[in-house]
């Protein structure tokens, strides 16, 4: 498996990234509330050509296994993160999203995946990095930040389309 920042080698990669993003966010978070992944799919296109934005892609040969999205934290993001007790800085980025396929889940490249995203945020010179991980501590994402020394900063019943989730935080600098 190799890792690639910052670099979709062709529009068989961005479909690939599109079906990973739609199985594990879409079709369970946002599906019921919006109908159609079309302004969803929009929204990741748009957010992979932006300069501030950073995308991180794992490979398992010439196949797409896995992806991680992260960015300047928004406007909203960064109340939210001032509200969990956290002080956020326009330095600091999140992790938009971070998938790894189906069926693949559990051999580390999650694992790898962050911690690339960790090293591209660095190169931001972000002090802080932090995340949403849906489903709350329960979930798979919260082992997986906590595991790379994120820290908790907050769980809400209703912090993510209406789903449990917790806000983490991990210091870079």
């Amino acid at each position: 498996m190799h890792i690639v920042a910052n670099y979709v080698q062709n529009a068989r990669d961005a479909t690939a990234i599109e079906d990973i993003a739609v199985d594990l966010f879409y079709k369970p978070y946002l599906q019921k509330a919006k109908g159609k992944p079309d302004s969803f799919l929009t929204a990741i296109s748009r957010w992979t050509r932006q300069p501030t934005n950073g995308l991180v892609i794992a490979y398992e040969g010439n196949d797409v296994v896995g992806f991680s999205m992260h960015g300047p934290l928004s406007a909203g993001n960064r109340r939210l993160y001032k509200d969990a007790g956290s002080d956020p800085t326009l330095d600091d980025r999140e992790v938009a999203l971070i998938g790894v396929r189906p069926g693949l889940q559990g051999n580390q490249i999650g694992k790898q995946l962050l911690k690339a995203t960790q090293e591209e945020a660095v190169s931001f010179h972000a002090p802080n990095l932090y995340a949403v991980c849906l489903e709350g501590k329960a979930g798979a994402s919260y082992k997986l930040f906590s595991k790379q020394g994120f820290g908790e900063l907050m769980t809400h019943d209703g912090i993510a389309y209406g789903k449990p989730g917790t806000i983490v935080r991990k210091h870079l600098a």
